[in-house]
């Protein structure tokens, strides 16, 4: 069975082209420029991984992360701009990792290939 990820952007672009990726490595997308609409498929599906924007409008990645870390999601968080502050909290809020935008394909791929195994370790 397919690994479901969650995307979740307010920028269009960058939600389509990580779906591109991750659906060439095989994996299911659930993909959303709408926190609330990502928060509201959250709580209805199997997600197995979610990657998240820090800075939306309607909610921010952080507020977002702590939902899905209620509900044992692992995530990992992009940025186009990445300080110490902005560290600190992804540390402090349990992501897998922080990733810089516009993201690599190759980093992306490795970053959901570590995120998915670290998880399953968990599960084990």
């Amino acid at each position: 069975m397919a690994v479901c990820i969650l995307v979740v952007d307010d920028n269009a672009d960058i939600v389509r082209l990580i779906e591109r990726i991750l659906i060439k490595q095989g994996h299911e997308v659930l993909a959303f420029e709408s926190p609330l609409a990502a928060l509201a498929a959250m709580k209805k599906g199997n997600i197995d991984l979610a990657i998240l924007d820090i800075d939306m409008p309607e909610m921010d990645g952080l507020t977002l992360a702590a939902e899905m870390k209620k509900a044992n999601i692992p995530f990992i968080f992009l940025s186009a701009f990445i300080d110490s502050d902005c560290v600190t909290k992804v540390e402090m809020s349990g992501a897998i990792e922080l990733l810089l935008k516009p993201v690599r394909q190759a980093q992306l791929i490795l970053s959901v290939t570590k995120a998915l195994e670290k998880s399953k370790n968990r599960r084990d």
